[in-house]
């Protein structure tokens, strides 16, 4: 509902791509931005898109309630796909069907890019029943952990059936396949980041660490677990590279090019990781004198195998799955604390908080950043558009204005 999007002052990942002459294609979720048709994905470098705008809607019916507002959210390129209005069809099936249709209709001579972005396992927690009864007999107690796994396990059966198709149009062969997440789990809706600390909105291990992998039979050195330092901006420069083509034009890229650390083992040039800092936060405890960066603010970094933390984090709960709910460990920490320091590589379970045995090295890692911050762009949050809601737009959420 508010008027913003990404901004439209650099080159997106299929904008570069498209100058390397791939046919680039976008399934699933967007919500990057729709109040205008200039901020949609066929605008932004995709020659096609099927999915949805907002953050998630309604597996079978694809329908978003917010703010007391309801409507459809399914898109076909710039039109909305009005076929399964009143009817249910699997969002993950949907979508992994629509990405089968590319791979079989693309011309195998050129290169494709295909970033299939699926709903699940993102809440509603909802799925066919005959992945359900896959688990009926399992240790997972009935409930939103049962029905996450059987998601996941749907997920997992779709996406074979996607390289299937690959494989059928011979298309395998030369294709890099990333499969990644983009934060933490959530507890409150099944998942569990055991034994990392908190989760999904946090800014500790359990919340930032994301997991995924490579395959590609271009790979040199197979079978091998990343431990270099990787942020999801590194898939740009990577990408582009790998297509050959240029950074030209692009604004303030702070991604590194990390295809010889994937494909080679080679060390990473990439040094630290700015998680976040957040000014739209509320200040929190006491601040840390002898530094320019104000550890009020919520915020978070990591510098080599140091990670710092700042600001209000709330509980950093250790939560076990739930049939080992025992094993759970809770946050005793004074709620007034608002400075932690870990060394990730001994302790990636963040237990041991170093701020006050090394204060040096802590302040050289707050003054990194204050440096960042000095860099940071003014932080905008537009309020909530009633243009937008569904009843005034065909009963779509989609571009208003």
């Amino acid at each position: 509902m508010q008027p913003s999007g990404l901004p439209l002052d650099s080159p997106l990942l299929p904008e570069k791509l498209k100058e390397s002459g791939y046919s680039t294609h976008l399934v699933g979720k967007w919500h990057l931005g729709h109040y205008q048709e200039k901020y949609l994905p066929t605008n932004r470098g995709f020659d096609s898109f099927y999915g949805f705008l907002t953050g998630s809607s309604n597996h079978y019916t694809h329908r978003r309630c917010f703010e007391g507002f309801c409507g459809l959210d399914l898109w076909n390129n710039t039109e909305p796909d009005l076929q399964y209005k009143g009817k249910k069809s699997y969002s993950t099936y949907l979508f992994a069907k629509k990405s089968a249709k590319i791979v079989k209709n693309h011309n195998p001579k050129k290169p494709l890019f295909l970033m299939l972005s699926l709903q699940a396992v993102h809440e509603p927690l909802k799925v066919p029943l005959k992945y359900k009864e896959k688990y009926k007999d399992s240790r997972i107690p009935p409930g939103k952990r049962r029905r996450l796994a059987a998601m996941v396990t749907c997920v997992d059966e779709s996406i074979g059936y996607l390289i299937t198709i690959l494989k059928r149009r011979g298309m395998w062969k030369n294709t890099v396949f990333v499969f990644s997440t983009d934060n933490g789990g959530s507890i409150s809706e099944g998942s569990s980041n055991w034994p990392l600390r908190g989760e999904k909105g946090r800014y500790w291990e359990g919340g930032v660490r994301g997991v995924g992998f490579v395959y590609s039979k271009l790979l040199r050195r197979r079978g091998r677990k990343l431990r270099e330092l990787m942020h999801i901006t590194d898939w740009y420069p990577t990408f582009v590279g790998l297509a050959g083509g240029s950074l030209k034009g692009t604004k303030n890229i702070t991604g590194f090019n990390q295809w010889n650390t994937i494909c080679f083992g080679m060390h990473t040039k990439r040094k630290e990781i700015l998680f976040n800092i957040d000014p739209c936060s509320d200040l929190h405890g006491e601040r840390l004198p002898g530094t320019d960066f104000d550890t009020r603010v919520k915020s978070s970094i990591r510098l080599g195998v140091w990670k710092v933390l700042t600001g209000r984090q709330g509980r950093g709960h250790w939560f076990a799955p739930p049939y080992e709910k025992h094993l759970t460990m809770k946050d005793t920490q004074p709620q007034e604390n608002n400075v932690w320091m870990f060394n990730i590589a001994k302790d990636p379970l963040e237990q041991k908080d170093l701020s006050k045995v090394y204060p040096r090295r802590l302040r050289l890692i707050l003054d990194r950043l204050a440096y960042h911050n000095r860099t940071a762009v003014d932080c905008t949050q537009p309020r909530n558009d009633i243009l937008s809601i569904p009843y005034l737009n065909d009963g779509m959420w989609g571009p208003w204005l």
